[in-house]
């Protein structure tokens, strides 16, 4: 009885440190908004580069994913009333971001024969492929939202007048890749460099 109370003590500990833990980097991506103000803007008002999602990445690295997703969701209020872009950038901020844990998370869990650990993301062969399919993931969240919500609502236009100044779904879709091809790159090489060549994880991983 007593182990059993022990055992239940220290998963309660677990878990607040990982919703803690979650809450602190998705306070460090709020921190980070105002030097986002020196990154020049694209035609429809997202960042050429967007560090604030880093944070949530590392979360996720060491908290695991319900922390990552609480750091996100921390973060993406901070964008929502000090990010240039206002609800519609927070929005897409997170629905761009999260494919990039979330699928990762749930292939890994999936693999036999895999342990879900973090310390296997220190492996970079697995990471990357991992964060390949993310990305992937990522691409076809944010063609569609970019296409029918985000691009129409920002720049105050219908559908079909975003497809015609894109020049087509095509062309559309290729610029979609571009941007979040370049922002997945780094938000799944900067974090992972921080924390696993410094050895955060050996420290302060907890899943």
């Amino acid at each position: 009885m007593k182990e059993t109370k022990n055992l239940k003590l220290r998963y309660e500990a677990v878990k607040t440190i990982k919703f803690v833990g979650g809450a602190m980097l998705g306070a460090l991506s709020i921190v980070l908004i105002p030097f986002t103000q020196f990154i020049p803007n694209l035609p429809w008002g997202m960042k050429m580069f967007d560090p604030t999602s880093f944070p949530w990445i590392i979360a996720f690295f060491l908290f695991g994913t319900e922390a990552a997703i609480i750091s996100a969701m921390v973060g993406t209020i901070g964008i929502m009333f000090l990010g240039q872009t206002g609800f519609i950038g927070a929005t897409m901020k997170f629905s761009a971001t999260v494919p990039m844990f979330l699928v990762p998370a749930l292939i890994l869990k999936a693999l036999p024969k895999v342990e879900y650990s973090s310390k296997n993301l220190r492996k970079p062969y697995i990471w990357f492929s991992l964060a390949f399919f993310g990305a992937l993931a990522r691409f076809i969240v944010c063609f569609f939202l970019n296409l029918y919500w985000a691009v129409p609502l920002w720049m105050g236009l219908t559908t079909n007048e975003v497809l015609e100044m894109f020049g087509g779904y095509f062309n559309f879709f290729l610029m979609v890749i571009g941007w979040n091809a370049w922002q997945s790159f780094w938000d799944a090489v900067l974090p992972w460099f921080i924390v696993y060549s410094t050895k955060l994880d050996e420290n302060y991983s907890y899943w």
